[in-house]
C-alpha cells in the first residue's frame, strides 16, 4: 500500500542521506487511459508538487517516450512543475494550449476535457464497474458517457476544418494531430460503449476492426504515438 511504501521510505531516509527519486510510471499506461490526457495531466501536477511533502528530490520515468497524441501537456507539466514547485497549473495550461491552438484553444480545451471525463480514468483502470458484475467493465451508464464522444468530435473536427491552413507549423500539425485524435476517440469510444453494455464478443470483433483500421496511421502517426502500446 501507499502507506507501507512511505514506511519504508522513512526507514530509509534514517541511514541515507543522498538524493532520493521516485521511480514512477505516469507515462507508461496510465495515458492510455486517459485519451484527453487532461486528467492525467493534473495527476502530474500534483503529484510532482507533493514530492517535498515526502523529501523526495525528483522521478525516473518509465514509460513510452513518444505520446504527444494529440498534445504532449502532460509532459510539459511535468517538466514544468519539477523544475518549479510552485508554478500555477491555470497559467500553463493557457501557455501551452494558446501556442499549440491559437485563438481557439479554449475549444479545444471543452474537447480534451470532455473526451477525459467521458472515459473516466477510473473505468479505463477497470474501477468503475456495475456492482455484482464480473466484468470489470461492464457498465452501461459509463456507455451512455461514451457515445457523447461522437459529438464531442464532431466539434473537434469542425474546428479542424476552420484552422487547417494555418501558416504556423506548429499549430497546423496539432490541427492535424487533432484531426486523427477525434478519429481515434470516436473509434475507440465505440468499442467500449458495447463492451460496457455486456456485449463481450460484439466488442472484441469490433476492437480487432478499430485496430486494423486507424493503425494504417502508424507511419504518419509514429513520432507521437506508440501504436504498440
Amino acid at each position: 500500500s501507499a502507506e507501507e511504501s512511505c514506511a519504508y521510505l522513512k526507514a530509509w531516509q534514517k541511514i541515507w542521506n543522498g538524493p532520493i527519486f521516485s521511480y514512477e510510471y505516469h507515462f507508461w499506461r496510465a495515458q492510455f487511459r486517459d485519451p484527453g490526457l487532461m486528467i492525467i495531466s493534473r495527476r502530474i501536477y500534483e503529484d510532482v508538487r507533493s514530492l517535498k511533502l515526502l523529501d523526495i528530490d525528483g522521478y525516473l520515468q518509465d514509460g513510452s517516450n513518444k505520446h504527444f497524441f494529440p498534445h504532449g501537456f502532460h509532459e510539459f507539466i511535468h517538466a514544468e512543475t519539477l523544475v518549479n514547485r510552485n508554478s500555477d497549473y491555470d497559467a500553463l495550461l493557457e501557455d501551452y494550449f494558446s501556442i499549440l491552438f491559437g485563438d481557439d484553444y479554449k475549444q479545444v480545451l471543452v474537447y480534451l476535457n470532455g473526451v477525459s471525463e467521458a472515459f473516466g480514468e477510473k473505468y479505463m483502470a477497470g474501477e468503475d464497474y456495475t456492482a455484482g458484475a464480473s466484468d470489470p467493465l461492464h457498465n452501461p451508464e459509463r456507455g451512455v458517457k461514451l457515445e457523447q464522444v461522437f459529438e464531442m468530435a464532431a466539434v473537434a473536427r469542425s474546428l479542424v476544418a476552420k484552422n487547417r491552413q494555418t501558416p504556423v507549423r506548429v499549430q497546423a500539425l496539432a490541427w492535424r494531430l487533432l484531426d486523427r485524435h477525434a478519429e481515434f476517440s470516436e473509434g475507440f469510444a465505440e468499442v467500449l460503449a458495447t463492451k460496457a453494455r455486456g456485449f463481450d464478443k460484439l466488442a472484441l470483433e469490433m476492437l480487432n476492426t478499430f485496430i486494423s483500421r486507424f493503425c494504417r496511421h502508424n507511419y504518419e502517426l509514429e513520432r507521437w504515438m506508440d501504436m504498440g502500446m
